[in-house]
């Protein structure tokens, strides 16, 4: 069974290793698969420099540390969890890239009864991109946290091989 499309993965890990670059993730919504992606690609000791999981938003907002999570909506929540995600992803694991994700794979009244899920990308502790992936029609939860990860891999092969840095 093939989750990830192999010549998108194929081609971020040849273009690490050509710059002789790193990359490390910070995941909530997509559980895991960005790390297992990673870990699939061929020489990925190279570049991966591994990833932190948490899957539950009060959870990972604790291990963040973020303030005055009372005042904010969750999507404020939320884009201040993956910002920050990224860039101590980046410092605790020495990498030059690092991707954090966060968002609902399930509608749910926090993130009103939508799916999406917010990502950004850091280039040595910068932020270069932020973005949110909504996914329309319904979906099971899998298939919601598939589709992010996807997405969010074929951005990250579109940005390091359209950038230089």
């Amino acid at each position: 069974m093939d989750f990830f499309n192999q010549s998108v993965l194929n081609a971020i890990g040849q273009k690490l290793i050509i710059d002789d670059q790193t990359v490390s993730v910070a995941e909530e919504v997509t559980a895991g698969l960005l790390q297992l992606a990673f870990a699939q690609i061929d020489n990925s000791l190279l570049f991966y420099k591994g990833g932190l999981t948490v899957v539950n938003l009060d959870d990972a907002a604790d291990f963040l540390d973020l303030k005055d999570r009372a005042t904010r909506t969750c999507s404020e929540l939320i884009d201040e969890m993956v910002h920050t995600a990224a860039i101590k992803a980046s410092a605790f694991l020495s990498s030059d890239w690092s991707i954090a994700v966060a968002g609902f794979g399930s509608p749910k009244r926090g993130s009103g009864y939508k799916v999406f899920a917010n990502y950004v990308f850091s280039f040595k502790g910068e932020i270069v991109l932020s973005n949110h992936f909504e996914i329309e029609d319904p979906v099971q939860p899998f298939e919601a946290q598939l589709t992010f990860a996807r997405h969010i891999l074929e951005h990250f092969n579109s940005i390091i091989n359209s950038t230089e840095v």
